[in-house]
């Protein structure tokens, strides 16, 4: 595709209607791969992006802009007076985009990744990058946007500046999970409700195993009632099968009980393991990390 291909059609509506109408004109053609990599074009749609920021007091649209400026200047094949041009733009708005208030910058900052997604879905890979790259500008400490830098970057062959984002994004993970300091009650507590668990899981075998054992006397017992014509013999034999039922009954329940209430422990103590004590598990760029000390 030519160069005039690539803005002739956003430049007459800049020049006919203003940038409000070219906007979408030379994103278009950015999300296109003849046109991503054309400085002229990049140098169009970061002057669009800049005026209608301006109108708008969009601040996701100046940093964006700021980038597309980052991105002329960085074209081996552009031109010094475009180069000059491009310089100018990015120097006001690299200020703006460093000084944003905090609501501003985490507004700016979603408004960005959004952009990058709905571009990447469309497979416009160069123009998420760019978006990309405007949110890592927006706000370095956040982690969505290096995550998704490392992966296109080193997908699309960019190896050195994917590494970069991997590396930024390994390293906010690390900041996020510090080495936490606990004391020894904290330190004590999962064993002990790791060694309550266990006892309740004893204690409910042991009444299934006795509650087995009062059904063979039940068992036992009935069959001498069934067996037998004395009646005094049969009475002692039926008060003996209902003194089974009724232990038998009582170790049942006993069991189900401590079964549940290991089951409880079991859960508490999970949950002291791997949420508030000293284990957890990490996913970084090409690594899953799991830290456990016991």
């Amino acid at each position: 595709m030519a160069l005039a291909d690539c803005i002739a059609e956003g430049t007459t509506a800049y020049q006919d209607e203003g940038p409000q109408a070219a906007l979408p004109l030379f994103e278009k053609q950015m999300k296109t791969q003849a046109c991503a990599k054309d400085p002229i074009l990049k140098l169009n749609y970061a002057r669009t992006l800049q005026a209608v920021g301006r109108a708008q007091r969009d601040d996701m649209l100046l940093c964006l802009a700021a980038e597309a400026y980052i991105s002329v200047q960085g074209a081996t094949q552009t031109p010094d007076a475009v180069k000059d041009l491009a310089g100018d733009g990015a120097t006001e708005l690299l200020d703006h985009c460093a000084g944003l208030p905090p609501d501003a910058q985490g507004n700016a900052y979603t408004d960005a990744l959004n952009a990058a997604r709905s571009a990447g879905h469309e497979r416009a890979y160069a123009l998420a990058t760019l978006i990309y790259k405007a949110a890592v500008r927006i706000d370095r400490t956040r982690m969505e946007a290096h995550r998704s830098l490392c992966k296109l970057l080193r997908r699309r062959g960019d190896k050195f500046s994917g590494a970069a984002h991997c590396e930024a994004w390994r390293t906010i993970i690390t900041e996020t999970h510090p080495p936490e300091v606990h004391t020894e009650t904290s330190t004590r507590l999962p064993w002990i409700l790791t060694g309550l668990a266990g006892a309740s899981f004893i204690g409910g075998f042991a009444a299934y195993i006795l509650a087995a054992d009062a059904s063979d006397d039940a068992f036992a017992a009935n069959a001498r009632a069934r067996a037998t014509d004395d009646i005094s013999t049969y009475t002692a034999a039926d008060n003996d099968q209902k003194r089974a039922v009724e232990k038998l009954e009582d170790l049942q329940a006993t069991s189900w009980v401590l079964f549940g209430v290991g089951a409880a422990f079991t859960g508490v103590a999970a949950y002291y393991w791997f949420s508030n004590t000293d284990a957890y598990v990490l996913f970084g760029p090409g690594n899953i990390q799991f830290n456990a000390s016991f």
